[in-house]
């Protein structure tokens, strides 16, 4: 396998960065609501398990309306598709600030994830047909760049703006802040879709061992790292004494670091264990979590503030490159 490094053309230079913009956004709208949950529980006088559900439907809708939006990438305009996604969680995020029942709110969030549901499959496939083999895991590592990115800014920014002005406004913030990104994408030119595959019926997956190894895994790791995310910053008001503002704050500082140091050096490193061995993205990806437990342990344990950040922050240096690396570029010899 070839170790030359092809550099990038200012074309895929302005896709990727366009993308990474819009997935900035994307979850900073997501993200914002996380340190609002103690206000929610006051507003709505809602349960922890209600609270919960607010993520749970949100990834559900996500997964569910990825197969048609996939689809649908597949064989029509894939800016127009992502524009789509962009409306609907801007609009969503807006209408969860007027609602005056959990329900609705409840409704409001999962609107949110059929706008990401119809964002993510174009813009994976835009970067599949923009990029090659070689570089793809180092241009994922700089999409999900802007996830983390905006995860780390929406956390603080709710944390900061929700106990002061109320939760509501956080929502309107970031529902118009949606709006920007989208101007953006109509500059670009659509690149070509890559090379279609052999078509393998679903059965003849799903009798594949190491298929079903992957997505167990998958599944593992979606829930600890969204339970983590959830429930961090209210976990650590809760029962680290640290207060809303502070805890949103320096977790997400914090978070921002280590993940976009972590995400951008794990896909260098699978990109580079690629290489030189089949499975290298496989050894990435084990290699990181089996680093990242431990030190999450370490915090949840502790009781001393600087060795909990110090917990989290090192668990999502590791976390954030399995992560990235298990996304589309992984499935991709």
């Amino acid at each position: 396998m070839s170790m030359k490094s092809i550099p990038l053309t200012s074309c895929q230079i302005r896709i990727l960065a366009v993308l990474a913009l819009i997935n900035f956004v994307n979850f900073a709208a997501r993200q914002a609501v996380i340190p609002l949950i103690p206000l929610l529980r006051d507003h709505f006088h809602a349960t922890d398990s209600e609270l919960g559900s607010l993520q749970t439907f949100l990834l559900v809708v996500l997964a569910a309306g990825s197969i048609p939006f996939g689809f649908l990438a597949d064989r029509f305009s894939r800016k127009a598709i992502i524009a789509l996604g962009i409306f609907f969680w801007s609009a969503a995020s807006f209408a969860g600030g007027l609602v005056s029942s959990f329900l609705f709110f409840f409704v409001a969030r999962g609107m949110v994830g059929l706008g990401e549901a119809a964002y993510a499959p174009a813009a994976q496939s835009m970067i599949s047909g923009a990029f090659p083999v070689e570089r793809r895991a180092f241009a994922q590592a700089i999409f999900a760049s802007g996830m983390l990115l905006g995860g780390a800014t929406g956390q603080a920014f709710g944390g900061i703006i929700g106990p002061r002005y109320g939760w509501q406004y956080v929502l309107f913030l970031v529902a118009l802040a949606g709006a920007l990104p989208g101007l953006a994408l109509f500059g670009l030119e659509e690149p070509p879709r890559g090379p279609r595959s052999e078509v393998v019926p679903i059965p003849r997956l799903l009798s594949v061992p190491a298929f079903l190894a992957m997505i167990s895994a998958g599944i593992c790791i979606t829930f600890s790292t969204v339970s983590l995310l959830t429930w961090g910053v209210d976990y650590a008001k809760s029962y680290k004494d640290f207060t809303l503002r502070e805890a949103s704050v320096l977790l997400a500082l914090l978070a921002l670091v280590a993940s976009v140091l972590g995400v951008l050096i794990g896909g260098f490193v699978a990109d580079r264990l690629h290489r030189r061995l089949a499975y290298g993205r496989i050894v990435a990806i084990a290699a990181a979590f089996l680093l990242a437990a431990p030190f999450l342990l370490m915090a949840i344990q502790a009781e001393e503030k600087p060795i909990v950040l110090l917990g989290l922050s090192v668990c999502g240096f590791f976390s954030c490159p399995g992560i990235t690396v298990r996304s589309p570029p992984f499935f991709t010899t």
